[in-house]
């Protein structure tokens, strides 16, 4: 599995894969969830606002926040929820 790091809840990152993992067993995500929680992981600890999110993983395009909010919310459903704290109409922090 090559280095992992330990987020909590038998969940480890590997940011060289730029993968999570559950236990030993990887957690399948799509593309923008991944680049989400590899922004997330580079903070850990910091609220990243939304304006961060977005500029990052859409860079010039313009999203909705309905778009935003079901990235987030899909993330989360994939991890334990705790993992990821929203701060309303600030961002997101991964704890």
């Amino acid at each position: 599995m090559g280095p992992a790091y330990a987020i909590g809840s038998g969940y480890f990152y590997n940011s060289e894969e730029k993968r999570v993992y559950f236990q030993e067993c990887p957690i399948d995500l799509s593309p923008k969830q991944s680049a989400l929680f590899d922004l997330l992981f580079s903070y850990r600890g910091q609220i990243v606002s939304f304006e961060t999110i977005e500029y990052t993983l859409w860079e010039e395009d313009i999203v909705s926040d309905s778009s935003l909010r079901t990235l987030i919310y899909r993330l989360r459903t994939k991890l334990d929820h705790k993992l990821i704290e929203t701060f309303v109409k600030r961002g997101c922090r991964l704890n």
